[in-house]
């Protein structure tokens, strides 16, 4: 006989297969816009707003987007060779570079912005009415501010 789940375990689990259903429902919007993958799609908005106020660098990217370090030098690699951001040398700390968007890379992060807000709201559609996502905005922003172990 299986004992009842904690409210932990049943909030963690609830919150796994959300984040699951999520995923896979932006991946498919964003595949069948020609996007790339959701990280990358991340990493380019990411960028556009940050640089918006000044120059970014990837330790910045790392921790505005919770990625760590090596898995952000593959991604800022990828979307390097194809065109979509530059890196710049940070001239006062020689192990950094700024990271730019390219006119290219510009342009994908306004047509990624346009088709994932599409995906999230069709996320939502009928699932949860506003004052619930409200809530729901209320009730993780703990969880959000947290720095978690990578």
């Amino acid at each position: 006989m299986t004992q009842p789940a904690t409210p932990q375990t049943a909030a963690w689990d609830a919150l796994f297969k959300v984040h699951a259903l999520a995923e896979s429902h932006l991946n498919s919007a964003l595949k069948n816009a020609g996007l790339p993958q959701p990280e990358a799609c991340q990493l380019l908005l990411a960028v556009s707003n940050l640089t918006g106020s000044g120059k970014v660098t990837a330790k910045q990217m790392e921790q505005e987007l919770q990625v760590p370090q090596y898995r952000m030098s593959r991604l800022l690699d990828r979307l390097e060779k194809q065109g979509f951001v530059e890196r710049e040398p940070n001239p006062t700390d020689k192990r950094s570079s700024f990271i730019a968007l390219t006119e290219t890379g510009q342009q994908m992060s306004n047509l990624t912005a346009d088709k994932m807000e599409l995906a999230k709201n069709s996320f939502f559609a009928n699932q949860i009415k506003p004052g619930q996502l409200d809530r729901l905005t209320t009730l993780l922003a703990p969880l959000l501010a947290t720095k978690l172990d990578q």
